[in-house]
């Protein structure tokens, strides 16, 4: 707005004032009365605001008993018609394209829109109404004769329209162009003279001749209003349809109105009921022509007569409170309730005709009439729909949903006697309809149509309908033959049970009191349904052949010994893929089933065979091939394919990590960097009611530009993000204004980016899980699940971080070490410290990773997770293209440590983690803990299973490895030592039998090689592992019972073996030594405590 000084303002303002009061005393313009805010004046006056209150302020006299009028002008109303005043006179006031004025060019300027339209609605009206005024109109004072000559004609032609026992103010109003909010005395009197004359003479008008006076009035403004191309065409439309019908007697009326249904003609025109309700004078000209082809109610006297005499005969009259059904007559003759009221015959009709059903009993209310009329319309299209070609069955009767469905009911509104009847009645009709033609009971030899058509259903059709053919064809099979193909449905069996005893008989295999041959039966029909090429033995199925088992015993046809169907287990078809096999971006999603560690293990060898015979792309393995290229790229790799799996394992894992580090770095950024605008906003005296302004009204805020300004300014972006932060917590969809959200975006970026800058990005939250899951290969919904206290410090070097698995059966803790300094951590952190500020006492408060989906916060979902991770992967050059899904990190990470040095060690101490807590239930199926820690100990001591030697070359002695043999052991460095200083003799350094490969590494209790080198090294670990274990044990017995009893009481009380063995003998000195030495070890703080996994 352009500035100007207050001399000028002065200036202009009077000048406006001066040449308004001057023509008001003349009277060349009327009085505009209105009143509105001083901003908005100013603003129409081209001033600031403070100037404008300010001149105000200084000038203002109200006081209406001053004498100087030009004082007394200085009032808000008087500034605003002044203004209005010097645009009309000067040519320049905004017009639409109707001719009225533009209001939204002045309403903009006004500091609330939805305010202005109804509050200023007063000031436009009056001016439009003063500008359509005819120019040689003379003031209403000057027109009695004119008005009292319009009454008198109106009067005498019975136009002129009665509301509540007097003449109507909307009609002599309109007629003359004044508005009908304000009491005009030039009006009010003749309306009073009127209304008597009215009472005096008992006139009652012709409401055919009232629509055509009132259509006649408002057809002018109609005509001369300047219209849309849009709305010409519509016009014309409106016009041709209402004609076509109106010839046709096909013209829609309103309900109980003598109207042309506005609503129907907006549906044929397909636009919206306001701009067919806008087309007064059309519509207000077919009322009119409607009303001349349906007549007047008043002239049908002798048709109202019959018509009642007729229903009340019939007893189909309907009666409220003692009377005539007024709705009921309206409807008959299609005219509105005020016609009826109107006439004085048909009111003495309905009153004669109500005395004399006073006296009849049964006739209906019309509320009892309209219910019965609905639901015999709801029988009639029941009987519609099943006798028609469309009716949909299921199990061999009429679909009740898809009847309840055709006619518009919900599906239990079906159980009322009525539509019940009608659909049983269908039913039999269906079958025996289908049983009456022989053919339908065999498809290729066996009962395949029937079973499909009758299974499970239609007991009470079949007792009533089962032919004669079909008692011949059930004969000629065994029992077995219809068991055993499909099987013929259970109510035949029910409906007929002595053929079903001839069949029995007629089997010789099924002998009385064979259960043998029965469940051989059984488990054929099983085994023979589950194979892929005959696959129709369902789970449903199955319920049904376990209830004719049931029926047979009761029926005392089979034997009681004869168990029912196990219900058909899920066929595992697929297995877990891991990184190395993903495939090529598609819609196909990553297999779902588990444990392939094994099948990779197997797969080894195939990478050396496709490599040196070049076997087809079609018949290696999608991991065979991708390892196989990587061997040929690198000739070291040739002839070693574990070394080759290991490399492309790393690789693409390394490759998905460093790819989730770049994007949570991008937005770690982003968000920073809006946290900071944020915290640095200067703010000014008066800032803050600013911006709550701003806030609160959005586009219509007079303070907008503090936010939007004409080019970036990261001062405004600052103000923007922390009027989000404060009042709301983040970005909103509140401002509806598509304009003021397109700004935004011009000037700050996208909706999602500015979200970005309060609530971490999504693509931040997934990257996290992505690093995590590339790191260590924890289950993928515990990353997702992570809660806000995760990790517990183990030392300097670990921190373990704990989630909860729910996903299937009781909840499993789950327990993930992670380099305490390492980047996962750091995310980890991040993350929570980000998310901080979005927690409330919701269910997902305690969850870390939240995200802002649809403009509301939500912890971060399984598909949301999946989606942004395959993204995030995509972004690096070695896995574009290729489809990685969450659940192929954690095989690869197993596959990985299965490859690793120690084997499947680390397998098993990866898949540790997965510990389930203990359900009530289980504390009543297992011993007592003392009782297992008994047993343990006896194992121990009375077995004799620990031998205690004092060097290498005893326990090569006892194990039967030579002297040669174990310095080749150590040259070669095969000897590996469990971590309870045990020499293994397997090549793996794991406990097992003499002679074969170790497959479990919990084992102790039943190993035959276990041995304990009792030197102080060895004694001194065995020590450390001691305590450990004994300050682990409260936690590892409450949160992990099952991993506690089966794999680390046992080491304990091993250790307590070996500590009661060797404080009782000969190698107490030794154990002192251990004692000394394990102090000085571990009062290194460097050192890491022995701990359980």
């Amino acid at each position: 707005m352009a500035s100007h000084t207050s001399s000028e303002d002065a200036s202009r303002a009077k000048k406006a004032v001066a040449r308004f009061s001057q023509d008001y005393l003349d009277g060349s313009i009327p009085p505009i009365a209105a009143v509105v805010d001083r901003d908005h004046y100013a603003s129409l006056l081209g001033l600031d605001a403070g100037d404008l209150r300010k001149l105000l302020d200084d000038h203002q006299v109200i006081d209406l008993g001053q004498s100087d009028l030009q004082d007394r002008f200085w009032s808000e109303r008087v500034v605003l018609a002044a203004f209005l005043h010097c645009d009309m006179a000067d040519g320049k006031l905004a017009r639409n394209a109707n001719g009225g004025l533009l209001r939204s060019r002045y309403l903009s300027l006004f500091r609330s829109v939805q305010m202005s339209s109804s509050r200023y609605r007063l000031v436009f009206t009056s001016l439009e109404c003063h500008l359509s005024q005819p120019a040689q109109f003379a003031p209403l004072s000057q027109r009695a004769d004119e008005i009292e000559a319009w009454f008198s004609e109106r009067f005498a032609e019975q136009s002129l329209d009665v509301r509540r026992g007097k003449a109507s103010r909307r009609q002599a109003y309109d007629a003359f162009g004044v508005s009908i909010r304000v009491k005009v005395s030039e009006l009010e009197a003749p309306l009073q003279r009127w209304s008597e004359r009215i009472v005096a003479e008992n006139y009652e008008p012709d409401p055919l001749k009232v629509r055509q006076c009132l259509a006649i009035a408002g057809r002018p403004f109609q005509e001369n209003r300047k219209k849309k191309p849009e709305t010409v065409q519509l016009r014309a439309n409106l016009s041709c349809w209402l004609q076509r019908d109106l010839e046709a007697g096909t013209l829609v009326m309103m309900k109980n109105r003598n109207q042309v249904s506005r609503l129907h003609y907006a549906k044929v025109l397909n636009c919206k009921i306001s701009s067919v309700r806008g087309q007064k004078d059309i519509l207000a000209h077919f009322d009119v022509e409607a009303g001349k082809v349906r007549g007047i109610i008043g002239t049908k006297i002798g048709e109202v007569r019959e018509w009642l005499r007729n229903h009340l005969e019939n007893r189909t009259l309907q009666v409220f409170k003692g009377e005539v059904c007024r709705q009921q007559l309206a409807a008959a003759f299609g005219v509105s309730l005020r016609d009826i009221r109107t006439s004085t015959e048909i009111s003495e009709l309905l009153v004669e005709y109500g005395e004399k059903a006073i006296g009849i009993e049964g006739l209906p209310s019309r509320r009892t009439a309209e219910r019965t009329a609905h639901k015999a319309a709801e029988e009639a299209h029941l009987r519609e729909y099943v006798n028609g070609e469309r009716v949909t069955l299921f199990r061999g009767k009429i679909s009740r949903r898809a009847a309840a469905a055709a006619i518009g009911v919900s599906t239990s509104a079906l159980d009322r006697t009525a539509l019940k009847t009608i659909l049983e009645t269908a039913d039999e009709r269906i079958v025996g309809e289908f049983l009456s033609k022989p053919g339908n009971f065999f498809h290729n030899g066996t009962p395949f149509d029937f079973a499909r058509i009758t299974a499970l259903g239609f007991s009470e059709a079949l007792s009533v309908a089962l032919s004669e053919t079909f008692r011949e064809a059930l004969q000629e099979m065994s029992f077995k033959r219809a068991f055993d193909i499909y099987g013929v449905a259970l109510v035949v069996f029910e409906a007929a049970t002595p053929h079903a005893h001839i069949l029995y008989e007629s089997d010789g295999s099924l002998a009385k009191g064979s259960e043998y041959a029965w469940t051989r039966v059984l488990a054929s029909l099983r085994a023979t349904s589950a194979a892929r090429s005959t696959r129709v033995m369902t789970n449903a199925f199955v319920g049904f052949a376990n209830h004719l088992i049931k029926l047979l015993k009761s029926s005392n046809l089979m034997p009681s010994g004869v168990r029912p169907l196990k219900k058909l287990s899920a066929v595992e078809k697929t297995q877990l893929r891991t990184v190395v096999e993903a495939p090529t971006l598609g819609k196909s999603a990553a297999p779902v089933t588990t444990n392939s560690v094994q099948r990779y293990i197997e797969l080894l060898e195939a990478v050396v065979l496709s490599v040196d015979a070049g076997m087809d792309a079609k018949q290696v393995p999608e991991f065979v091939s991708a390892v196989a290229r990587q061997a040929q790229a690198d000739a070291s790799l040739k002839n070693d394919p574990v070394e080759a799996v290991k490399t492309v394992l790393r690789e693409r894992l390394d490759a998905a990590s460093e790819a989730g580090w770049q994007t949570f770095c991008k937005w770690r950024e982003h968000f920073d960097y809006g946290q900071g605008l944020i915290a640095n906003v200067e703010r000014e005296a008066g800032e803050d009611e600013r911006l709550q302004d701003i806030f609160v009204k959005g586009p219509a805020s007079p303070h907008l530009h503090l936010i939007l300004p004409e080019e970036f300014s990261e001062a405004a972006l600052a103000r923007f993000l922390f009027i989000m932060k404060k009042y709301n917590g983040s970005v909103t969809s509140d401002w509806k204004n598509q304009r003021l959200r397109k700004r935004l975006a011009r000037l700050y970026g996208r909706w999602p980016l500015l979200q970005a800058y309060l609530v971490p990005h999504v693509d931040s939250s997934a990257a996290t899980v992505l690093a995590c899951l590339a790191s260590k290969g924890p289950n993928t919904a515990v990353g997702r699940e992570l809660p806000t206290d995760f990790t517990r410090s183990v030392d300097d070097e670990i921190a373990e971080i704990v989630g909860i698995k729910r996903k299937g059966g009781a909840p499993k803790v789950i327990h993930i070490d992670l380099p305490a300094k390492g980047r996962e951590i750091e995310m980890l952190d991040w993350m929570k410290a980000a998310t901080q500020h979005l927690r409330g006492s919701s269910s997902w408060s305690s969850r870390l990773f939240l995200v802002c989906h649809n403009r509301r916060i939500r912890p971060l979902s399984e598909t949301t997770t999946r989606d942004h991770i395959r993204k995030i992967c995509q972004t690096t050059p070695m896995l574009v293209g290729l489809n990685i899904v969450p659940s192929m990190f954690r095989t690869s990470r197993l596959l990985l440590q299965g490859l690793l040095d120690k084997g499947l060690i680390n397998v098993s101490r990866a898949l540790a983690g997965h510990t389930e807590d203990v359900a009530w239930r289980d504390y009543h199926s297992r011993p007592p803990e003392t009782l297992i820690r008994d047993a343990v100990t006896r194992s121990y001591l009375t077995d004799a299973a620990t031998l205690i030697v004092h060097d290498d070359n005893e326990l090569a002695n006892a194990l039967g490895i030579s002297d040669e043999a174990l310095a080749e052991r150590r040259r070669s460095g095969r000897m590996r030592r469990t971590g309870f200083g045990t020499l293994c003799g397997d090549t793996l350094g794991r406990p097992g039998s003499v002679g074969t490969p170790c497959t479990h590494q919990d084992c102790e209790r039943h190993c035959p090689q276990l041995l304990f080198v009792a030197d102080p090294v060895q004694t001194a670990l065995v020590q450390a592992w001691g305590i450990g274990l004994r300050s682990a044990e409260d936690e590892f017995s409450r949160t992990r019972p099952e991993r506690w009893v089966d794999v680390w009481l046992p080491r304990l009380k091993l250790i307590e073996s070996i500590e009661e063995l060797m404080t009782r003998g000969q190698n107490i000195n030794i154990w002192d030594e251990a004692t000394i030495l394990r102090e000085q070890i571990w009062a290194d703080p460097s050192t890491p405590a022995l701990r359980p996994w």
